[in-house]
């Protein structure tokens, strides 16, 4: 979440969807917050998110948050987003590996990718580490107009998509080379 927002902003940050895995931003996955973190916030960006996507068999929600935005989430999607109500029998809330340790005992259990079947080696960190690079741009887009801000905001996340696709052989062949000698 980019958060650079102060007196006088229109958008006190953003929150963005993407990829577990690769950590690649998802199309129309991108809103602005109004003074802090709000759950409907959160359910426009997962709507946008996941507008045509392909239809899978699992689909990983890494939210640290994941505890508190699910109880309620099958609700607020049947209010705003009907069309996603469906997804409720494919979707597994987890919360990354990192801050499930600041959970209870019983959150940590219960959306803990280590327990999740089919999470792989996934740490859920992925969404957390693209911040490192864009969370600088808030010293500049917090002074643009909103169009100006999310053309910004936008032009990044578009050139780090390429350049993790042009990286992702290199990515996923490296550890198999080191592997086998």
């Amino acid at each position: 979440m980019l958060f650079q927002g102060g007196l006088g902003c229109l958008s006190s940050g953003v929150y963005s969807w993407s990829c577990l895995r690769h950590s690649l931003y998802r199309p129309g996955g991108t809103v602005d917050l109004q003074v802090g973190e709000r759950f409907s916030n959160v359910d426009f960006a997962f709507a946008g998110a996941i507008a045509g996507a392909e239809p899978l068999p699992a689909l990983f929600l890494s939210y640290d948050l994941a505890c508190m935005w699910k109880p309620r989430w099958k609700e607020r999607m049947k209010a705003r987003f009907p069309h996603l109500v469906p997804l409720w029998e494919c979707i597994v809330f987890v919360v990354p590996k990192m801050h499930e340790y600041v959970h209870r005992e019983k959150c940590r259990f219960l959306f803990s990718l280590s327990w999740k079947l089919g999470a792989a080696g996934v740490d859920g960190e992925g969404v957390e580490r693209t911040w490192a690079e864009h969370n600088q741009l808030g010293g500049s887009t917090k002074e643009m107009n909103p169009g100006h801000h999310r053309d910004c905001l936008e032009t990044h996340f578009l050139d780090w998509n390429w350049k993790k696709q042009r990286d992702m052989g290199e990515i996923v062949c490296f550890p198999a080379v080191i592997a086998l000698g």
